[in-house]
């Protein structure tokens, strides 16, 4: 299959999807989880708060992700290692 065939395959099959709409990105705002910064202010009543963002969470549970990985590594190591050894 040369370059032209795959891409009029290509061509082809996109044509039986039609391109999908593209919504605006939100713009940011101050709020409970997004400080104020310069030329924004916190809504009426509140203050701005300062909390952990989400990029917290995900360096957590990337961090408990790649624990378990190696865990189950270890892990599996172990078991290979005790059954050679038992056939000795």
């Amino acid at each position: 299959m040369n370059v032209t065939q795959v891409l009029t395959v290509v061509a082809l099959i996109e044509g039986f999807f039609p391109p999908r709409a593209r919504t605006p990105l939100p713009t940011p705002c101050a709020g409970p989880h997004r400080p104020a910064t310069d030329g924004q202010r916190a809504p009426a009543g509140r203050p701005p708060q300062r909390i952990y963002p989400g990029r917290v969470l995900d360096y957590f549970f990337t961090g408990l992700l790649a624990a378990l990985a190696l865990l189950i590594a270890w892990f599996a190591g172990y078991l290979a290692y005790k059954l050679y050894e038992s056939q000795r």
